[in-house]
């Protein structure tokens, strides 16, 4: 969200695709970071615009400070729906951040009841799955979490280091060395982001499509500018995301993704690795390019038939590794969290009220609040 310097020509405060065409004029904010709220202030802001607009009718609403209680925000709908609401949480989520998430939606949002739910259990649950390995690649983390049986262990999961933000940077890199046209324009960082989501993809092969770049044009397509000159993109589309797989292409001292994946589940209890391998869930935003699912199983089956297999292709053929890569992966935590409060909605021990919040303590509550 964005906070204008000028209000007589624009609001006061924009979200989200307005505030990124209207960032020149305005004061940016991007409250969470790493995954992580960061500005408590600004999410809170945010958090009531968005369930504004969640309950809104087509006409436009104006007003930000959302009021559970408010049946104006109802769109018609039962009001007792609009009293309790199921939040969800990043693996290895700061306590301060549960302490504080309870404090606005209790005290400022006047819910009467609440639940917080883990990201990754949800991303099983869209899938009808209580076991997996969930690879989540967003804009600001890339997370590799092991779930068995419903339980998340803490000590299990493991944070990369190249995230969504790292290959559009990368990208703009590479597409500034080959067109001037690309270092200049007050768009610049919009013009990478939308090259990055509608033209990037993921090499399978890494050396044919590095093969095909130098000696044919068979990659390179035409990207328009917002002032309607076009530039080329090649090589660039499948290079930037390399940095996933070969993090030293952006400076990092860090294993590849595929690498990362292979190493966690071999830490894992000896009964469980199966189960991993057969079901690793791609999730999140950045795990849309084209790609990304048969390399990240290509490369695991190279891992284990060279680490594990010791080069016995034909036992290779016997055990299954799957990565799993849904066509609306980039919102199965929000399909999970949709499917949980659909299916607990009338279970009141499944939720924390506001009486409990205040006879408990924040501490009691949220221990309720991890079933």
């Amino acid at each position: 969200n964005s906070t204008s310097s000028h209000t007589d020509q624009v609001q006061e405060v924009v979200y989200g695709n307005e505030a990124i065409r209207q960032r020149d004029e305005l004061q940016c904010s991007f409250p969470i970071e790493g995954g992580v709220v960061r500005k408590w202030d600004d999410m809170e802001i945010l958090l009531g615009h968005a369930l504004n607009k969640l309950h809104s009718d087509d006409n436009d609403n104006d007003n930000d400070n959302y009021n559970a209680n408010d049946n104006d925000n109802a769109n018609g709908n039962n009001s007792d729906n609009l009293k309790r609401i199921l939040i969800t949480e990043p693996p290895l989520n700061p306590h301060r951040n549960k302490r504080k998430m309870l404090e606005i939606l209790f005290e400022s949002m006047d819910f009467e009841s609440v639940n917080i739910a883990n990201q990754s259990l949800l991303v099983l649950y869209a899938r009808g799955l209580l076991t997996g390995m969930v690879v989540d690649c967003g804009e600001g983390v890339t997370q590799v979490v092991p779930v068995y049986e419903g339980y998340v262990a803490p000590h299990l999961i493991r944070r990369h280091g190249v995230v969504g933000k790292t290959i559009t940077k990368y990208l703009s890199k590479l597409l500034t060395q080959t067109s001037s046209k690309m270092t200049q324009g007050d768009h610049l960082d919009t013009v990478v982001r939308d090259i990055k989501e509608t033209m990037c993809y993921v090499a399978c092969d890494l050396e044919q499509e590095r093969r095909l770049a130098r000696e044919t044009t068979v990659l390179v397509e035409k990207y328009t500018l917002p002032d309607g000159t076009s530039v080329k993109v090649g090589q660039e589309r499948f290079e930037c995301t390399e940095a996933y797989f070969g993090p030293e292409l952006v400076g990092m001292e860090c294993r590849g993704l595929s690498d990362f994946v292979f190493d966690l589940v071999q830490e894992c209890d000896i009964m469980s690795r199966r189960q991993y391998y057969e079901h690793v869930i791609l999730s999140g935003g950045s795990s849309m390019f084209p790609g990304m699912p048969n390399r990240l199983e290509k490369d695991l089956k190279d891992r284990y038939l060279s680490d594990v297999l010791k080069g016995d292709e034909s036992r290779l053929n016997k055990f299954k590794i799957s990565v799993e890569a849904p066509s609306d992966r980039q919102h199965l935590v929000f399909c999970g969290g949709a499917l949980l409060a659909d299916v607990q909605q009338d279970r009141a021990e499944f939720w924390l009220t506001k009486k409990e919040y205040d006879e408990l303590g924040v501490e009691k509550a949220l221990a309720k609040c991890q079933m």
